[in-house]
């Protein structure tokens, strides 16, 4: 398609339905991206948003190395575009971002940015993705549907790079009191409906993940937050094992010099001070902060026993 041949919004729209609509993807995306970086007005939003749904209906996208590439290069400029107007929903970024996750989540141009939002006022949401990832807790089925069984991974996959995009907790920006109340009214939810789904464990254990983000208990200054702490005194015990596995991937990946493992010895010391300050009135959260201190210290000991065993001659 010739750029010359877009004159009009009315020229744009019967190209752009033209290509998506005889599976031209590719040409599609590099027309509008060509369109929106010299006309940009001649580009209404509701053809935009056709481009970027059109992949969606494709069994595998990513099969086609040409789509796929196209898909990397043009996606987070249109997107970028969409941000700027007014006559999209933020519903319908929303719904871009998920689509896209696996993409924007490690896009310099455009990271995600509506997911960080969708996930703490959608627990529904949440709930579906920690069903689509994880299989039944007493059957050990997947869900019943009709997808074959490369479609679930894919879904899986999916779902696990959405969960772990989210950086943020619900009631984030609020007061400490706002926040609690936010939270708990969120972290319910999730609770049931999973323990309804038959994935009561690892909806504790992703509940936790969520609560490691919060900040420390404004009382007395030691984390988990006070959320975290009541839920484990009600006996939600996996939350622990999530905080857990949340707080340990916090760390991210790390270059230790051999032989210097003070980090995590001092991460140890200061999960047991904790504990110890907090045991009167949280025992549950104290027995937790042990276990987590006793963790980091046999860490650090095994890496040092790698130094021992791999250091030079």
């Amino acid at each position: 398609m010739a750029d010359c041949s877009i004159c009009d919004a009315d020229d744009f729209h019967s190209a752009i339905t033209a290509l998506v609509s005889h599976a031209r993807l590719s040409q599609a995306f590099a027309a509008a991206y060509k369109t929106l970086y010299r006309h940009a007005i001649l580009c209404p939003t509701n053809d935009l948003l056709t481009i970027l749904r059109a992949p969606f209906k494709v069994q595998n996208e990513m099969a086609d190395p040409e789509l796929a590439q196209t898909i990397r290069c043009y996606v987070p400029e249109i997107l970028m575009a969409l941000d700027t107007r007014l006559d999209v929903t933020s519903e319908a970024m929303e719904d871009l971002e998920i689509g896209y996750i696996g993409l924007l989540d490690r896009s310099t141009r455009r990271p995600p940015v509506h997911i960080q939002s969708v996930l703490s006022q959608r627990p529904e949401l949440f709930v579906s993705l920690v069903t689509t990832l994880y299989r039944s807790e007493t059957s050990g089925t997947e869900s019943v549907g009709t997808d074959t069984p490369a479609e679930q991974k894919n879904r899986a996959h999916h779902a696990f790079q959405i969960l772990h995009s989210w950086s943020g907790y619900p009631g984030q920006g609020l007061s400490p009191v706002e926040r609690d109340t936010n939270l708990r009214k969120w972290c319910t939810r999730v609770l049931e409906l999973t323990a309804q789904a038959d994935r009561r464990i690892m909806g504790e254990q992703n509940v936790g993940e969520v609560l490691t983000r919060v900040p420390p208990c404004e009382e007395d200054g030691a984390w988990p937050c006070r959320v975290a702490r009541e839920y484990l005194r009600d006996g939600k015990s996996q939350i622990g094992k999530g905080l857990h596995v949340g707080q340990f991937n916090s760390r991210g990946s790390r270059c230790c010099l051999r032989g210097n493992h003070s980090e995590e010895r001092d991460q140890a010391k200061k999960f047991e001070n904790d504990a110890d300050r907090i045991r009167a009135e949280w025992p549950e959260t104290a027995s937790i902060l042990d276990s987590m201190a006793r963790d980091y210290r046999q860490w650090a000991d095994q890496l040092d026993r790698h130094d021992a065993e791999y250091s030079d001659p």
